[in-house]
């Protein structure tokens, strides 16, 4: 409707907006593992002119929300692992984000991974896979062992937010003519199935349920074009007075 803020809605019903304070924008929403809760990032720009994101974590359906100042306010997404008792956030560093492990408990302290800078990243179960900047290609990490492997997919600054990680494979729009949507499978490393009917909508436009078995693609409508008549207003010229 506009507004940057937040939806919830299942495929068969309405959906609800969440009731958010109009200051902000509200980035890279998501289910936490118990699937009670949003996580989020609330984005405002200060008067200053600098940048300020901070996590949230927005109660579900209560709408209660916390904000996870402990964790700064230069958070560009946070992700759960090892079934909610960890918390992996990206921190920004100038045009990259730097990872950290974070124990929700205890949530002022925070531990660096030892991975370069990342653009974009996600966690599934025990899995983290994360793209880098200017680079081709998907790192897929096992947790907590950090053991990481290279995947050779065309996954790079043009597509970095078309991509889902889920338990035993990589999903992501490939930029063919025209674009597929492709699964590729952990256990064969290998692509297993590919589709024409690609998202056409810009971002992160497509989701992928956990088991892999439904697909939820954002497609654009076709353009519309309103046509009106107007009438024609003719205006009789006034003389001009002249010295």
């Amino acid at each position: 409707d506009g507004a940057a803020t937040i939806f919830v809605a299942t495929p068969e019903g309405p959906a609800t907006r969440v009731a958010l304070s109009d200051d902000y924008l509200y980035l890279r929403p998501h289910w936490s593992h118990d699937g009670r809760a949003i996580l989020a990032i609330r984005a405002r720009r200060r008067e200053d002119g600098t940048g300020a994101q901070q996590a949230l974590r927005i109660a579900w359906p209560a709408g209660t929300v916390e904000v996870l100042e402990s964790l700064g306010d230069r958070v560009s997404d946070v992700r759960e692992a090892d079934g909610g008792r960890q918390w992996i956030v990206g921190e920004q560093s100038a045009n990259a984000v730097r990872l950290l492990r974070v124990d929700p408990l205890t949530p002022g302290a925070s531990e660096r991974l030892p991975l370069p800078l990342v653009s974009e990243f996600q966690v599934h179960g025990n899995l983290l896979a994360f793209t880098q900047p200017e680079l081709e290609g998907i790192t897929l990490c096992t947790l907590p062992a950090l053991q990481c492997e290279p995947l050779r997919v065309p996954i790079a600054e043009h597509n970095r937010f078309d991509w889902v990680l889920t338990a035993n494979a990589l999903w992501y729009r490939a930029g063919t003519t025209p674009d597929a949507l492709v699964r590729y499978d952990f256990a064969q490393r290998a692509v297993t199935w590919r589709s024409a009917f690609a998202p056409t909508a810009f971002g992160r436009s497509f989701a992928v349920r956990p088991d892999g078995r439904v697909l939820l693609v954002a497609r654009e409508g076709p353009l519309a074009i309103d046509l009106m008549l107007a009438p024609r207003v003719i205006r009789k010229a006034q003389p001009v007075a002249h010295k």
